[in-house]
């Protein structure tokens, strides 16, 4: 099957597309985007995966192959962290914590390098019963993005109850923001 050897070949590399900070224009961090010549859109990739029974074993290999080519690249030894998607169903599985302490330590990151941003792609109701799971790589020094809201499964619930550092919104309210009242509304909501 091609996504079994997609994953154990880890056919895939990844782009770090910088973010940058709108008033300052300074780079906050970089996004690892996942490239592949065999899934030219990502997406693709994840729901072949899915199909398999396979998405928690891809999600993890992305993971831990954005840290090992962050670190080699040398921009972790600027200020900027790594904001890396992961899904809700990875972030809940019980080997999830024992995986990304390991892929941390042997790349020789810090915790607070990492932005782990979780994407809507997947129903987001269980983590509402999967707190403590955030709460412990909260403490041990890991960031939180919400990513693509208002794109996928939205879910207020989630929005209020983590804490999130940075909330990142769909194309869709970004595209011409300024012209729109009720699209300036939206990200106002979640400036505190």
């Amino acid at each position: 099957m091609l996504i079994d050897h997609f994953i154990e070949k880890r056919l895939f590399t990844h782009n770090f597309q910088p973010i940058y900070h709108l008033h300052s224009h300074n780079c906050i961090g970089f996004e690892a985007l996942l490239r592949s010549v065999d899934f030219p859109n990502p997406e693709l990739a994840f729901e072949a995966a899915k199909r398999a029974g396979r998405l928690y074993e891809l999600d993890t290999a992305s993971i831990d192959l954005a840290m090992r080519a962050y670190r080699e690249s040398k921009l972790s030894d600027k200020d900027a962290v790594l904001f890396i998607n992961i899904l809700p169903s990875t972030l809940i599985n019980p080997k999830f914590s024992a995986f990304i302490y390991h892929t941390l330590n042997t790349n020789q990151l810090r915790a607070d390098q990492i932005v782990l941003e979780i994407s809507e792609s997947e129903q987001m109701d269980q983590l509402i019963d999967s707190f403590h799971i955030i709460q412990k790589l909260i403490e041990y020094g890991f960031q939180f993005a919400l990513d693509d809201v208002g794109k996928g499964y939205s879910n207020f619930d989630v929005m209020i109850a983590f804490p999130f550092k940075y909330i990142k919104l769909d194309r869709l309210f970004s595209t011409q923001l300024h012209l729109s009242d009720k699209k300036k509304a939206l990200p106002a909501l979640f400036i505190t």
